[in-house]
């Protein structure tokens, strides 16, 4: 009768040591996968070419010896039906993010998920943000489009007591002086155009101008060069703002020249300086 209770006990503690010598972690690579579906919010139409992107967080970690799978996300497009596949997964956890190409950091659907070993999950759907667009165009003062113009989005951000602008997208213009921009939050809004390398700089050694030169400045919609007189427009969930063009302005530019000096950089360290205007008590603006 002893005996057989030694047996039963010694049994017992080879199978919990045995249970937990087998981490879900330490499952060989490839016995997984997970499929799905992405739609397009109301229409539940198929979103193609949406990017899913899998997060992968081991349960366990593996045994000693046993190789550590890097923790680097796995994309995804999804096909003409919308659907999307990852294959080939060990057991863990997983986030899913579904989101417009070409739109990181914008708006996106997620979920969390287990995967056990060997589990093959299907039929799991995520839904397409809805998602806004800007559009319109940017003209010179001849009502001609001006093409590459740098166009940004900027949205209201309350810092203390005074209201900030900062950038919410950004677009170049067409051939046609066309842009457009996506926007994910929806809100009031600003907008804004330039021209890169508008204003030349003047070589080191060489004389400045000595009077004022007429420049493309940046242009508040919709012809405004003071911040004071753009125009706010409202951007809903989804839709489309059209005709926020904006007509750039040409204005008496003065050039500043001055040296700086930092000691602590070496002798081959370049540095741009930067103007940004302030308002009467000192405040930055965009």
């Amino acid at each position: 009768m002893r005996l057989a209770r030694t047996v039963v006990r010694l049994s017992t503690i080879l199978a919990a040591f045995a249970y937990s010598a087998v981490p879900v972690g330490a499952q060989p690579a490839g016995a997984g996968s997970i499929e799905g579906r992405v739609v397009n919010p109301g229409t539940g139409s198929a979103a193609r070419g949406a990017m899913v992107t899998a997060f992968y967080s081991p349960v366990f970690a593996p045994r000693g010896g046993q190789p550590l799978r890097a923790n680097t996300p796995s994309m995804v497009d999804t096909d003409e039906q919308g659907h999307f596949s990852f294959r080939d997964l060990p057991a863990g956890r997983y986030q899913l993010r579904a989101q417009r190409r070409n739109a990181a950091g914008g708006p996106s659907d997620e979920t969390v998920l287990y995967l056990g070993e060997g589990q093959q999950l299907k039929d799991v759907n995520l839904a397409m943000p809805s998602q806004a667009v800007v559009a319109g165009k940017v003209v010179d003062e001849f009502g001609d489009p001006v093409e590459r113009a740098q166009v940004s989005l900027l949205r209201p951000s309350s810092n203390m007591s005074a209201t900030q602008w900062m950038s919410a997208g950004a677009s170049n213009t067409n051939d046609l002086g066309e842009y457009r921009i996506t926007v994910g939050t929806p809100g009031s809004y600003l907008l804004c155009a330039s021209i890169m390398g508008n204003v030349r700089s003047t070589p080191n050694g060489q004389p400045a101008p000595e009077g004022p030169e007429l420049a493309y400045v940046t242009t508040f919609y919709p012809s405004a060069t003071e911040l004071s007189g753009a125009t706010r427009f409202t951007v809903g969930s989804s839709g489309e703002v059209h005709d926020i063009d904006v007509h750039l302005k040409k204005v008496p530019t003065v050039r500043v020249r001055g040296r700086v000096v930092a000691p602590l950089l070496g002798a081959n360290q370049r540095v741009a300086p930067t103007l940004q205007p302030i308002d009467e008590i000192g405040r930055a603006h965009v």
